[in-house]
């Protein structure tokens, strides 16, 4: 019975603490926004040329009109020589830089964090345990050396103070 009973109160004085929960810190993202040029090739431009050619008496061709068409930054060249027209174009390469913005973002993903627990820390009750016991201990110690001289305790202070 004492020790079934002496089972009972070690069960009781003893026991686990739970498993402590797990945190999750929230997702957190960092957004970078990078601006840079970008080149670009213009299309290709047209142009459009009409020329009204006659014939003079002595077979010679006579420019009477002409128009011309054409977009920017486009050169031309006309020229009517010895009964030949030649028209030429000539368009320049260009390239414009634009302004592009790019954001880029990065993640930080979360991961499972342990709580931190404070380990070998008494609770009260332990505390007050330790107490006790220290308490037990320095009154059994005090008892047992004054049964082995087996004196008065007042005579022992008595003889303290004398000295």
């Amino acid at each position: 019975m004492k020790k079934f009973l002496l089972l009972i109160i070690s069960i009781f004085l003893c026991s686990c603490k739970t498993k402590q929960p797990y945190v999750v810190p929230p997702a957190e993202y960092k957004e970078v926004i990078v601006e840079r040029l970008v080149p670009y090739e213009t299309p290709a431009d047209s142009t459009q040329f009409y020329a009204l050619l006659a014939c003079d008496s002595l077979n010679n061709v006579i420019l009477k009109e002409y128009s011309e068409y054409k977009s920017q930054r486009i050169e031309s060249q006309l020229s009517l020589n010895q009964n030949t027209l030649t028209y030429n174009t000539y368009h320049p390469p260009d390239t414009v830089y634009v302004k592009a913005t790019e954001s880029i973002r990065t993640e930080k993903i979360p991961y499972p964090v342990e709580v931190p627990v404070k380990v070998n820390e008494l609770t009260k009750f332990q505390s007050f345990q330790m107490k006790a016991a220290w308490t037990m201990e320095i009154i059994l110690v005090c008892f047992i050396a004054f049964s082995v001289i087996r004196t008065d305790i007042f005579s022992i202070i008595k003889n303290l103070i004398k000295k």
